[in-house]
């Protein structure tokens, strides 16, 4: 499946902002445009779906975090129907999870679809592992 995506960012140049107004990015050696980048950290918002697919092979995806509102970003792996690479906004910036000073457990808040469903949650229990398993 194709999907329509926006101009490629790296990935430090990619804001809280842009996370909110386009909740799944996909990275540039999955979606084609590998000579609009640097180097393969950069991601494509995609611009067509606010839905995670099975088609996705690692999308990045916008969450929030329940208790403190906070933005988050991690990549969903579907097989596993985990979160990794976890970071957190703040002070202007993304910050690992294991960084953020955060009491845990952590529950994190899809802001996309998966797979049709919303407000699917994610549990981190271990900030170091910066991992978080789907919930229920």
């Amino acid at each position: 499946m194709t999907f329509k995506v926006g101009p490629s960012k790296p990935l430090d140049e990619i804001s809280a902002q842009d996370a909110q107004t386009h909740p799944i990015w996909l990275w540039v050696w999955e979606v084609g445009p590998e000579d609009q980048a640097d180097d393969e950290t950069w991601q494509c918002p995609v611009l067509d779906t606010k839905d995670v697919s099975e088609a996705m092979t690692e999308p990045v995806i916008t969450l929030i975090t329940k208790d403190s509102s906070l933005i988050a970003s991690a990549s969903y792996m579907s097989e596993s129907e985990q979160l990794e690479g976890i970071a957190v906004w703040q002070g202007g910036a993304w910050v690992g999870i294991g960084e953020a000073a955060l009491p845990t457990p952590i529950t994190l808040v899809a802001v996309p679809t998966i797979r049709g469903i919303a407000n699917v949650e994610f549990i981190c229990s271990q900030l170091a592992e910066d991992r978080a398993s789907r919930a229920g």
